[in-house]
């Protein structure tokens, strides 16, 4: 009479706590609550700075309030209708204010203007 043989598989071997896993997963960081509103508005405001011609406006009107006509003679270039424009989707953004005199608009940076400037001037001073 034959016998037959069992085949037994090989036992598993246990891994201790301390050992890594072969495949194991990265941890990951636990989510902060970071509201979505907070970091949309954060985004659109480095994106409002991500031009060069409305950073370099920010940065002027850091130093003190202009109209129009001088920041226009400050930035070279750049027309007057093209000014206006940045300035118009900075004010917006509540980044600058405009404050009337006569037929001028004088624009000095709003409290997010001054901070966003604060951050910018070591960036660009840097290079």
């Amino acid at each position: 009479m034959a016998t037959a043989t069992a085949v037994r598989a090989k036992p598993r071997k246990k891994i201790k706590a301390h050992e890594p896993r072969a495949a194991a997963r990265p941890r990951v960081m636990p989510r902060r609550a970071i509201p979505r509103d907070g970091t949309r508005r954060a985004a659109e405001m480095f994106r409002m700075l991500g031009d060069a011609t409305r950073l370099r406006i920010v940065l002027m009107l850091a130093e003190r309030e202009r109209t129009v006509t001088e920041l226009c003679a400050d930035l070279g270039a750049k027309s007057q209708p093209a000014i206006s424009h940045h300035l118009s989707l900075m004010r917006h953004s509540g980044v600058v204010m405009p404050q009337r005199d006569g037929k001028n608009n004088i624009y000095s940076n709003t409290d997010l203007g001054r901070t966003l400037a604060r951050l910018a001037a070591p960036l660009v001073e840097g290079t």
